[in-house]
Formats: structure tokens, C-alpha cells, sequence
């Protein structure tokens, strides 16, 4: 949707999310985003209203990471700090490839996915809480004023195959027991921390293999704390406080690690 009198001088302002690739991730979770954003341009359009800046609506790849192991994958190429080449090379389970899959469905786009080729001026999001805070609380909309630190691993366990009648218990190197022992100090250690952390995705094996127990850390991903930008975040808190009254509105902090950039405010619903 385009207007054609907008000075090209002014950068677009986007509302964006992503279709949830998360199996079992509900009917509103990021999909809530997107449609909010088309919503919000055809009623622009049907308004007759000019705005000041170009606007656009976002619907960004594999931003959680559920199929192919990597948070972030379209927004961090759009950014600059990751490549199209490497987020394309991305493999499932299965050994597909992103760029395979997007090309089965029709969907590997031709325009470059670029700050410097599409800059943006200021970027909304709309999205679920994902949490019981809101709830908890009476609220309707939470204004976000950033989002935590995060890292993924991916963690391997080696143990030594054994039978499993025959051979006496002080004489195994269980692979699997002791990866339930690390799943359940990764679950103290968030408490005491005052942290989150969550095992997704356990995957067993039968491999010959001599000696005894071994582990192998790899960090797969990780991103530091990131600050929204004030002046974004004060039409978002303007915008709730005269919707739904400043008592049914809170300040918070995002514990989800999609979407995060400068330039952005994230608007929560309950």
C-alpha cells in the first residue's frame, strides 16, 4: 500500500510480528501482530488519511526459532548482524534447509531484506503477553520498556552403552540420567538466580561408545539486554492510557527474545 504525495525524504514507520512457528503456540501468538498490522493500513486507506511517513506491515521468518534452531533469523538479516546466506544454510530436524523450504512455498522474497536498502524509522509491535502478569493483575496493556539477556546451548551428554539387566548400577555412565540431573539444576539455578531457563528439546541416541560420562557445551545463540527507544514508547504509553486509562496500564519488561531493536515500542495485550 503505498501513498504517493509522502516526501521519499521520510523513512516508513512499520508495525510488524511474525506467523508462530512454535508448534502448539495458540492462534494469537505473533499471528496477533500481523493481522493487527494490515488491519491498522486498511483502515488508513479506507480513512482517506495521508500520513506523515510510509508505512509498512512485517511478517518476519523464523523470528523464535522452533523449526530452524536460530532466534531472531529475519530480523537480525534485516538488521545487518547476521547474513541472508547463513540464516538460508538453517537446517531442521530433518536436514532441510530454510532457503529450500521458502522457495517450496512460493515465499523466497526477491526484495533485500535491509536496514540500509528499507530503513525504518520506528518499528511497533503488538503481541500477546505470553505470561500470566497482566492477568494477575487486572491490566489490559503492558508497555514495554525492553527485553532480558537470553543465550541458547545446545548441550551433549556422552555416556557409555552398557546392558541394561547385566550390568550393576555402580558400573553404568547413563547418558540420559545424567541429562536429567543438569535439566533439573538448570531449573534451580533460574530460581535462586532470579532468572528463567528451560530445556525444549531432548533428543536421545544409542551410540557404541567406551569410557565414561563427558559433556560438550556449544552455545548456539545468545543476545545481550536491549533498551526500546524512548520516544517510541511514549506513544505507545499515550496511546494505552487513552484507550483503556492509566490504571489498566503497566510498565514491563519482555522475557520473549524476538523482535529486538533499537528503534522499537512492544505493546502486550492480556
Amino acid at each position: 500500500m503505498e501513498w504517493d504525495r509522502i516526501s521519499i525524504l521520510n523513512r516508513q514507520v512499520s508495525s510488524f510480528s511474525f506467523f508462530k512457528d512454535k508448534i502448539a503456540g495458540g492462534r494469537y501468538d505473533g499471528i496477533l501482530g500481523v493481522t493487527a498490522a494490515l488491519e491498522v493500513l486498511r483502515t488508513i486507506h479506507a480513512a482517506g488519511y495521508q500520513p506523515h511517513a510510509p508505512l509498512a506491515a512485517i511478517d518476519w521468518t523464523n523470528e523464535e526459532g522452533a523449526r530452524f534452531r536460530k532466534m531472531c533469523c529475519a530480523s537480525s538479516v534485516w538488521s545487518g548482524s547476521q547474513t541472508v546466506q547463513a540464516q538460508h544454510a538453517l537446517q531442521d530436524f530433518e536436514g532441510i534447509d530454510m532457503k529450500s523450504e521458502l522457495q517450496r512455498i512460493g515465499f523466497l522474497g526477491k526484495v533485500n531484506c535491509s536496514y540500509i536498502d528499507n530503513p525504518l524509522a520506528a518499528h511497533f509491535e503488538l503481541h500477546i503477553e505470553q505470561g500470566p502478569i497482566l492477568e494477575k493483575e487486572g491490566k489490559k496493556i503492558g508497555v514495554v520498556a525492553g527485553v532480558q539477556a537470553m543465550r541458547w546451548y545446545k548441550v551433549t551428554v556422552q555416556g557409555r552403552e552398557a546392558h541394561a539387566g547385566a550390568t550393576p548400577m555402580d558400573n553404568r555412565a547413563d547418558a540420559l540420567l545424567a541429562a536429567a540431573k543438569l535439566i533439573s539444576i538448570v531449573n534451580t539455578s533460574s530460581v535462586a538466580h532470579g532468572a528463567v531457563g528451560t530445556v525444549g528439546i531432548v533428543k536421545t541416541a544409542t551410540l557404541l561408545s567406551v569410557g565414561g560420562l563427558s559433556f560438550k557445551f556449544q552455545q548456539i545463540w545468545g543476545c545481550p539486554a536491549v533498551r526500546f527507544d524512548k520516544t517510541a514508547l511514549s506513544c505507545v504509553r499515550a496511546a494505552a492510557e487513552e484507550y483503556v486509562g492509566v490504571d489498566m496500564c503497566r510498565d514491563m519488561e519482555s522475557a520473549a527474545g524476538h523482535d529486538r531493536f533499537a528503534d522499537i515500542a512492544f505493546v502486550l495485550i492480556f
